[in-house]
C-alpha cells in the first residue's frame, strides 16, 4: 500500500468524522466506556503516527482491543495443541488444511507460530473456528454483514473461503481505517469502498458493486434502504460492550430493517460484576435479552469450549455463542416442569449452608437445561411468570457479585408486570450510580481515586453497605 493511498485514507477519515451525522448518532447512542477510553488514547494515536501501513496495522493488532494472542512460545505451543484436538473432534485436520487458510503475512510476527508448514496465531484459530461453523450451519451464502468487524480478520477469512462474496462491515470510522489497510494489503485487487457520506452507502448497497463495503456506524441506517438479503450477520465481542440503546439499535437493524437470514453472535453473557466499580454495566447488559422472538436457535453454547482452553487468557468475559435462523419457525421451550424444581419451590426458604441447593457448581448449560429454556421462553414470550423464574434462577447461581443481565430482566419484569420484582428493592436500589454521574465524569472520579490510592477501599466499603442493606 503506497504512502499516497494511506494519506488519502487519512483525509477520507477526517472528512467522515466531520459529518453532522456523527454527532447526532453518538448523542442517541453513546459509546461505552471502553471505546471512550481507547479511540483517542490508542486508535487515534496510531493513525496519526508517522509510520507505514504495515506498521500501523501491526501496532493495532498488538493492542488489547483486537488481540487474544500470546508472545510466549510455550503458551502458543500448548494452546495450539488444544486447538488441534478441538478441531479433530469436529472432523477438521489442520495438517490437511488448504495452505490458503493460514495467518496473514501482514500479521504481527511475534504473535504467530509455524506448524505443519503453515503460519497460525491464536486469534486466527478462533476466527477459523467461526468460519467452519458458518459453513456448517449456513448454506448458500454470498452476502455477509459484520457489526464491529475490527481490523477485518474475519472478513479476510470469509473472502478466502467465499471468493465471490460481498462483505459489509459496520464499525467506528477509526476502526474501519485499519480494516481498510488490512484488506487492501491482503487483497490488492479487491474493490474496497469506504463511503464518505450516506449517498455513497446507498449507491454501493444498491449496485452491489464492491467486495468490501466499510460503513461508518452513523451511516448504517442507509444500508437498509435498498439492501439485498443478508445471508448471515456476524457480531463478536462488541454488542455486549455497547450501551443498551446502541445494542438495541443494531438488533433492530438486523430484525426490522434488513432482510437477514442467519445471525452468529459471540458476546459476553452472565458475567458477575461489581455495581460500584462498574456501574456502566447496568446499561450494557441487554445484548442477548433484546433479541426478538423470530429467531430459531440452531446452535447455543454458554462459555464455549474454545474460549476455555487452560493456557488462554482467562481474564476475558464469559460468552454465549449463538447461531440462529430467521426463516425457521421459532419454538418456545416448555418450562412447565421448571416450576416444580426444588430450587424454585424452595427459593424463599433458608437452605442448609452446606447443601447443593446453596452452592450449585454444575448446571446443564445445553438446550435441555433450565437456563436455555428460561432465557428463550422470555425471549419468545416474555410474561411475569417466566421472568420471575429466570430472575430467581440467576439469583441462585450468583456468587459474591450479581450477574449483569439480572437487572435488565428486572427492568423488563417491571414494564410487563407493572410492579417491581421482589428482589429489586433488596438488591437493586442503590446500584444506580450512573443516574447521577455521566460516564465521562465517572472516568475522572475513578482516575482521582486511583491516584490517591482510595479506589479499592471505596469499592469494598460501598459493596459491604449494599450487601447488608
Amino acid at each position: 500500500m503506497e504512502n499516497s493511498e494511506l494519506k488519502q485514507l487519512k483525509q477520507k477519515l477526517d472528512i467522515i468524522n466531520s459529518r453532522p451525522e456523527k454527532d447526532v448518532f453518538y448523542s442517541k447512542y453513546p459509546l461505552g466506556i471502553i471505546w471512550i477510553r481507547n479511540i483517542f488514547k490508542v486508535l487515534d494515536t496510531i493513525i496519526r503516527e508517522d509510520s507505514t501501513a504495515e506498521e500501523k496495522l501491526q501496532s493495532v493488532q498488538n493492542t488489547v482491543l483486537f488481540n487474544v494472542d500470546s508472545q510466549n512460545d510455550i503458551i502458543k505451543e500448548k494452546s495450539f495443541q488444544c486447538w488441534d484436538s478441538f478441531f479433530k473432534i469436529k472432523g477438521i485436520d489442520l495438517r490437511a488444511l488448504d495452505p490458503v487458510f493460514q495467518e496473514s503475512s501482514y500479521y504481527q510476527k511475534k504473535n504467530t507460530f509455524v506448524v505443519f508448514n503453515k503460519s497460525f496465531s491464536l486469534d486466527f484459530l478462533r476466527k477459523l473456528n467461526l468460519l467452519f461453523d458458518i459453513e456448517k450451519y449456513c448454506k448458500n451464502i454470498s452476502n455477509f454483514l459484520e457489526i464491529g468487524g475490527g481490523f477485518g480478520a474475519q472478513a479476510r477469512l470469509v473472502k478466502l473461503k467465499y471468493p465471490s462474496s460481498r462483505y459489509v462491515m459496520i464499525d467506528l470510522p477509526e476502526t474501519l481505517y485499519f480494516a481498510y489497510i488490512n484488506l487492501r494489503l491482503n487483497f490488492p485487487r479487491a474493490k474496497i469502498i469506504f463511503p464518505g457520506n450516506k449517498e455513497e452507502v446507498e449507491k454501493y448497497i444498491s449496485s452491489q458493486d464492491y467486495d468490501f463495503l466499510l460503513v461508518p456506524c452513523f451511516f448504517s441506517d442507509h444500508i437498509s434502504n435498498s439492501a439485498p438479503r443478508i445471508d448471515i450477520a456476524i457480531n463478536t465481542s462488541s454488542l455486549g460492550e455497547m450501551t443498551n440503546r446502541a445494542s438495541k439499535y443494531y438488533i433492530d437493524l438486523l430484525e426490522k430493517k434488513l432482510n437477514v437470514k442467519c445471525i452468529l453472535l459471540l458476546n459476553r453473557f452472565l458475567n458477575n460484576f461489581d455495581p460500584v466499580a462498574h456501574p456502566q454495566r447496568l446499561q450494557e447488559n441487554g445484548c442477548f435479552a433484546q433479541l426478538g422472538s423470530n429467531w430459531k436457535i440452531i446452535h447455543w453454547e454458554i462459555d464455549p469450549e474454545f474460549t476455555n482452553f487452560p493456557f488462554h487468557e482467562q481474564m476475558l468475559p464469559r460468552e454465549l455463542y449463538f447461531i440462529a435462523d430467521k426463516y425457521s419457525e421459532p419454538e418456545e421451550p416448555d418450562i412447565k416442569d421448571i416450576f416444580l424444581h426444588y430450587w424454585y419451590r424452595a427459593f424463599d426458604t433458608q437452605p442448609t449452608y452446606n447443601s447443593k441447593h446453596n452452592h450449585s457448581i454444575c448446571i446443564d448449560r445445553g438446550e435441555n437445561g433450565v437456563l436455555y429454556r428460561l432465557v428463550n421462553s422470555v425471549r419468545i414470550n416474555p410474561n411475569p411468570k417466566n421472568l420471575d423464574a429466570l430472575i430467581k434462577y440467576l439469583y441462585t447461581l450468583e456468587g459474591r457479585f450479581p450477574f449483569e443481565e439480572r437487572y435488565y430482566y428486572m427492568d423488563l419484569y417491571r414494564k410487563i408486570a407493572g410492579k417491581t420484582h421482589p428482589l429489586t428493592k433488596k438488591h437493586y436500589r442503590t446500584f444506580h450510580i450512573d443516574r447521577f454521574i455521566s460516564e465521562t465524569k465517572l472516568l475522572y472520579v475513578e482516575k482521582f481515586l486511583n491516584k490517591i490510592h482510595l479506589l479499592d477501599k471505596f469499592r469494598r466499603l460501598r459493596w459491604r453497605i449494599i450487601k447488608h442493606e
